[in-house]
């Protein structure tokens, strides 16, 4: 039965480095993605910046001026950012903590989440 359980474990060992890897490359796709938030906050800031600078009489009253559209933009593109970049911050921990055999809990509640 040694022969049955040293086969088993070789297989666990490289069921969890396929694993961790796996969440590597989970993470970096995350990572890459969370770029798009950052060029989303880019134009909410050009349009910001651009719209403030029409003339008063563009818009009408008791009306919000068009630069507060490009603010709400950004600000969406920074929400956009910090969500990705913290699932891919969390990926690339529970990849870690695969190969160390540690934080099982975290390991499913990201596994859960993702």
């Amino acid at each position: 039965m040694s022969d049955e359980t040293d086969r088993q474990t070789i297989l666990d060992e490289e069921h969890l480095k396929l694993l961790s890897l796996g969440y590597m490359i989970s993470g970096g796709f995350a990572a890459f993605f969370s770029c798009f938030g950052l060029f989303y906050i880019l134009m909410g800031i050009v349009m910001a910046l651009s719209l403030s600078h029409l003339p008063d009489n563009a818009t009408p009253p008791n009306q919000l001026p068009p630069a507060f559209v490009g603010w709400i933009f950004g600000g969406i593109g920074l929400a956009i950012f910090l969500v990705t970049s913290t699932i891919a911050v969390v990926k690339f921990l529970v990849a870690r903590d695969i190969k160390r055999r540690k934080s099982r809990t975290f390991c499913l509640v990201v596994a859960g989440l993702s």
